[in-house]
């Protein structure tokens, strides 16, 4: 009789996570998952701290289909588990698919936290790619997993035929408690020739061209404010005179 009782247990704890796991995954808007047990805190990277950047492909035989870099963090602000978490290349498995519409990236750290990125195709005559969902999946048998989806993004957008390109850091908002900051970034999930990537079209944040005509209109806002400044005083000055003689 005491055989049967740890078979028992091993088979319902190995068919119960899966099964939550790929049940969720469908979710088309923005979903939140958590245990019951009270996790931890798991902070494995100090406030500021840059991740290291990773090169990521996915390849049909030898021919790359998807080209990703970047420096990858995790941010949960969740009451119960808040943490930084810094993705480690070196450690982490890279799987996913390519289509001619939609194309996914799987990134699967040995620390048990997994995020996958979903592409597709606007239809439009425009013929644009952007990302489209985020899932977010953090394994902590001890203190529970969390789970985060949404289906419903639009960011990282540019022509089929280019690739996306953003030095500068940039916060993706999946769900509420979970954020994801990419640096270095740049990703190209169609029409990768050559194994290479196509001309860039760089993010707003990039763009410091944007900045030329903000100065500009902010120094003659200043000139104008100093000129009618000057004025009234002299005009006062000038009135003052007038009573006096």
């Amino acid at each position: 009789t005491t055989t049967p009782v740890p078979t028992t247990t091993a088979s319902t704890t190995t068919t119960t996570l899966p099964t939550t796991v790929s049940t969720t995954t469908t979710t088309t808007a923005a979903t939140v998952k958590t245990t019951t047990l009270p996790p931890a805190p798991r902070l494995t990277a100090k406030a500021g701290e840059k991740p290291v950047m990773g090169n990521y492909s996915i390849s049909v035989g030898t021919t790359a289909c998807l080209l990703a870099s970047m420096g990858l963090q995790l941010n949960i602000s969740k009451e119960q588990s808040p943490g930084i978490i810094n993705i480690h290349p070196n450690t982490t498995e890279v799987t996913g698919s390519c289509g001619r519409r939609s194309a996914d990236l799987r990134l699967n750290d040995s620390n048990n936290i997994i995020i996958d990125f979903f592409f597709a195709v606007k239809n439009s005559s425009s013929e644009k790619f952007y990302l489209k969902g985020v899932n977010i999946t953090v394994v902590r048998p001890a203190n529970g997993s969390l789970y985060a989806a949404n289906n419903n993004l639009s960011y990282w957008g540019a022509s089929l035929g280019s690739s996306y390109m953003c030095k500068k850091e940039e916060t993706l908002f999946v769900a509420e408690g979970y954020q994801i900051k990419t640096y270095d970034l740049r990703v190209q999930p169609f029409d990768v020739k050559e194994n290479k990537y196509s001309t860039a079209q760089e993010c707003s944040l990039d763009d410091d061209t944007i900045l030329i005509p903000i100065a500009v209109g902010t120094a003659l806002a200043i000139l104008i404010i100093i000129i009618m400044f000057a004025y009234v005083i002299g005009r006062r000055k000038g009135s003052a005179g007038y009573q006096t003689l």
